[in-house]
């Protein structure tokens, strides 16, 4: 157990797990008094209009479930998939990781994020950029990426992938009119609106093990980018690929790369990550 997040076990012998098969973690409160003895199951949320909060997770097989039936009346539940429909303008996903007998794990620890604006959200600019340093465990190809960010000033946010002081790809987008634009929570916070911008490489690009590369985002001329950081669960005990420990948020400030801290960009702190996804070649 890491702070708020245990390791529950199966006792005695367990049925192994079949290819195909889906499988529900089911949570119920049995307490005689459930409405003044309960305990919450924290989740990943985000609002409806930014998208899904991971939008590559299948919804089938990864999904936060809700059940309700009117009270005092033994009928069958009526189950809500809250990753796929969303409820009170918000979609939810599981903060979970299975680890397997054999060290496998599967699941997601998206734990926390700086989407809070004006406080936690991260303005990138000509001279303030930021990076992802990857930094894989097995050799990979890449064929590009995805990343989520808006521009409160209009124009482009330039890219590029580096090996070291090697320039492996490069490239720009551009986003003209500005569509940053912060939601407003039913508690009045406001939080970060990003937009999911997807980029191919012109040829498939090998990474490999134990090697770092940094993808670098600097905004062009006048142009601003927001951008959120997440919490990735490597320091509450989540391994890849339950969450992005294979990779770390940085932010250049007073002439040299720092790790990304949101509560205090001034501080280097390790544990995030920026929305940036890889995408694996065929």
């Amino acid at each position: 157990k890491k702070g708020y997040y245990p390791i529950i076990g199966f006792p005695g012998k367990t049925q192994a797990l079949r290819a195909g098969q889906l499988y529900h973690l089911v949570f119920r409160n049995i307490d005689p008094d459930p409405s003044t003895n309960f305990i919450s199951i924290d989740h990943s949320a985000t609002r409806t209009d930014n998208g899904r909060p991971a939008r590559w997770l299948n919804t089938l097989d990864w999904s936060t479930l809700f059940a309700t039936r009117p009270s005092g009346k033994q009928v069958p539940f009526q189950w809500f998939n809250l990753t796929e429909r969303g409820s009170s303008g918000n979609y939810f996903s599981p903060i979970m990781q299975i680890t397997l007998k054999n060290g496998q794990s599967q699941g997601v620890s998206d734990t926390e994020s700086g989407s809070v604006d004006p406080q936690r959200v991260y303005t990138a600019r000509a001279n303030a950029p930021i990076r992802e340093r990857f930094t894989p465990g097995s050799d990979k190809i890449i064929s590009g990426f995805s990343v989520a960010t808006a521009a409160s000033t209009a124009g482009e946010l330039g890219w590029r992938l580096l090996d070291g002081e090697t320039e492996l790809g490069k490239g720009t987008i551009r986003q003209d009119p500005p569509n940053y634009q912060p939601l407003k929570t039913n508690t009045g916070i406001l939080l970060a609106n990003t937009h999911w911008y997807d980029v191919a490489f012109p040829r498939d690009i090998t990474l490999k093990a134990g090697r770092s590369y940094d993808l670098e985002f600097t905004p062009v001329g006048e142009s601003e980018w927001k951008f959120a950081a997440h919490v990735n669960g490597r320091l509450a005990g989540f391994s890849w690929p339950a969450s992005f420990t294979e990779s770390q948020a940085q932010h250049w400030r007073k002439g040299t790369w720092i790790n990304t801290f949101y509560w205090n960009y001034s501080r280097s702190a390790l544990g995030s990550n920026w929305p940036v996804v890889l995408h694996r070649a065929p």
